[in-house]
């Protein structure tokens, strides 16, 4: 099993020597500019040339197995693990690129986390995992199961969406919002992709939103607009989510207006910094469920089991 950057570099026998060379270089200041903007991605390939990236925080496990631990089952294929079977996908069965031919004797395996379902993505070869900001440059392949595409290391990179790449693989019953659809959400996310997929969330809930780029910006749009909701990063220049946050609940008109952070990950700090400017929940930026239950909280008072409130 393998959950961090070091070990899929070791499972891969890949070597970051010039990605620390460089790190090392980098200042204090500008170490936490860059942080602020990037992301820990894997690179993989099909047997195509194709290149494709998901961010690790997305990834649960990542497994290299033989074909002898594969088992036919009709048309689909599995992978036996821990007592479950794992449904394994090729993405060229799912998307326009091209196709494996035939599966390799060793392979490995990607397994992403915030899934109901569990699926297992097949890949022939981990290329690379590193970690940098991630700008799309353009969408060279539209599709549904794909975020978007930009270079990384002077070669087309394309992005997976996971989780419309599994409602393509499952397709979800048809779900109506009623309640979503009179509701008005302001999005404070600096980073593009986190902006990118939590619109992608938003639209499928059918929620009116908008989406700025720092507090100072919140700020100014929430003094001058209704929003039934605040969703917001906490690390942006200008202004963070915290002080953002601090301000709405020091302005009388927007007091109570609910404002929830949409983090990378959770720490004791983090929890008690916000429970002083008086933050009214969290959720991990890539859970879409959780973004759901989060919604179904504050617009239907819908009782949501363990949510995450920090007040």
């Amino acid at each position: 099993m393998i959950l961090d950057a070091e070990g899929i570099a070791n499972l891969a026998c890949l070597k970051f020597d010039d990605y620390e060379e460089t790190k090392g270089k980098i200042g204090k200041s500008a170490q936490h500019e860059v942080q602020a903007e990037s992301q820990t991605v894997v690179l993989f390939q099909n047997q195509g040339e194709e290149i494709f990236a998901i961010n690790l925080s997305m990834v649960s496990r990542l497994e290299k197995i033989t074909s002898s631990q594969i088992t036919n089952i009709g048309d689909k294929i599995f992978f036996k693990h821990a007592g479950n079977a794992i449904r394994l996908i090729q993405l060229d069965d799912f998307l326009p690129v091209a196709k494996m031919t035939s599966l390799p004797d060793k392979m490995y395996v990607i397994i992403p986390q915030l899934l109901k379902n569990p699926i297992g993505i097949i890949c022939s070869k981990i290329v690379d995992v590193l970690e940098r900001p991630i700008l799309f440059t353009s969408n060279v392949l539209p599709c549904r199961g794909l975020l978007g595409s930009c270079i990384i290391n002077e070669k087309l990179t394309l992005f997976l969406d996971i989780h419309q790449l599994v409602n393509i693989i499952n397709p979800p019953e048809p779900q109506n919002e009623p309640f979503f659809k009179n509701k008005k959400v302001l999005v404070v996310e600096d980073t593009p992709f986190y902006s990118l997929t939590t619109s992608r969330f938003l639209t499928d809930f059918q929620v009116n939103f908008e989406v700025v780029n720092n507090g100072a910006q919140a700020l100014e749009r929430i003094n001058s607009d209704h929003y039934d909701l605040i969703l917001t990063d906490i690390e942006m220049p200008e202004m963070d989510g915290l002080e953002l946050c601090r301000k709405i609940r020091s302005s009388p008109p927007i007091k109570n207006m609910p404002v929830v952070a949409l983090v990378s990950s959770i720490t004791h700090s983090f929890l008690e910094r916000s429970k002083e400017v008086g933050l009214d929940g969290y959720e991990l930026k890539l859970d879409k469920e959780g973004v759901r239950n989060m919604l179904n909280h504050f617009f239907i008072q819908q009782p949501v089991h363990n949510y995450p409130s920090v007040r």
